[in-house]
């Protein structure tokens, strides 16, 4: 199967430009949401980044929980990117990892950690005894046996 490597970059800067206006209004979900698809098609818009990054900045200030698939969508679109926040990857990163997260998750968040140079963070959490005894305890006969 081949995959179509093509962007209309036009698409993404009217994308791009429209989405600076609403990004105020724009919960975890949406944040991650448009991170990831710019992300995943590889397009840099820095004025869009930086001001996902200040509204994901103040909804982690805000006490109410978040879902850890939008954080983790957010800290893999940062990681794809390489969006040089440290302290915005760090606290999502401890936000995510608050969570119980399932085999898939914590993988990519390991994955994440790791390429943001967070690997301090990952094995800080591997290592302490609940964070293993999570990621063990839910990995199943199927994602035991998996090693591709």
């Amino acid at each position: 199967m081949t995959k179509l490597q093509h962007v209309d970059e036009q698409l993404f800067e009217m994308t791009s430009s429209r989405a600076l206006d609403l990004v105020p209004t724009f919960k975890m979900m949406e944040i991650s949401s448009i991170a990831w698809t710019f992300a995943s098609s590889q397009v840099f818009a820095e004025p869009l980044m930086s001001a996902l990054s200040r509204q994901v900045a103040r909804h982690l200030q805000r006490p109410e929980r978040k879902s850890a698939r939008s954080l983790a969508g957010i800290l893999w679109a940062l990681a794809k990117t390489l969006w040089p926040d440290e302290a915005l990857e760090e606290a999502l990163a401890t936000e995510i990892l608050s969570h119980e997260l399932n085999p898939h998750s914590l993988a990519a968040t390991v994955w994440c950690m790791a390429r943001l140079t967070l690997r301090h963070l990952a094995l800080q959490h591997l290592g302490s005894g609940a964070g293993l005894a999570q990621a063990v305890q839910h990995f199943g006969a199927q994602e035991s046996s998996n090693r591709g």
